[in-house]
């Protein structure tokens, strides 16, 4: 009894699991053909195969070198001395790109060094986001320009060469 049961469940798994195969259209001569539309989608959620977020942002500094011009201040006939100068440059300029696969935060900031906290620096345009460059060429890649002001203190008349005065940074962050 055991046995008929056995094959006669056996045949009926057969049966199952070939008339998957007898579903496609049957090639019934020679020359024939059969055909399958093949489709495809873009992962908008990027979730797909390779889809890891690549980080490749590009930071390109001015030569962020300041001049400070005492006698563009006022004259102090007391002290004998221009009060108010202005700090000068043509390269104060850091222009962010992102070649990323996903849009970026940017943040530049200014620091002064501990001799020259009398100094105030700021940028125009500290904090930004970068959209994607996915869609771009390289030389369309998303980017902008931050531009750093100084104000305030002044330098000694006998310094006369470069001197540190402070650190800008550019921070970047993913988009949340």
């Amino acid at each position: 009894m055991k046995k008929p049961v056995i094959a006669l469940m056996a045949l009926a798994c057969t049966l199952a699991v070939s008339s998957a195969a007898f579903a496609a259209s049957p090639v019934t001569s020679a020359g024939g053909s059969d055909s399958h539309d093949v489709v495809g989608k873009f992962d908008t959620a990027g979730t797909g195969t390779g889809s890891q977020v690549t980080y490749s942002v590009d930071v390109e500094w001015g030569a962020m070198e300041f001049t400070y011009n005492a006698n563009s201040g006022t004259w102090n006939p007391d002290t004998h001395t221009y009060e108010g100068g202005s700090w000068n440059s043509s390269s104060n300029t850091v222009k962010v790109t992102n070649h990323s696969n996903a849009a970026v935060n940017v943040a530049v900031a200014y620091n002064a060094e501990a001799k020259y906290t009398d100094i105030s620096g700021s940028f125009a345009n500290d904090s930004f986001q970068l959209a994607t460059a996915v869609g771009t060429t390289k030389e369309e890649a998303p980017n902008k320009t931050a531009t750093l002001t100084l104000t305030g203190g002044n330098l000694a008349s006998t310094q006369t060469e470069n001197v540190k005065l402070g650190t800008a940074t550019v921070t970047i962050a993913a988009v949340d």
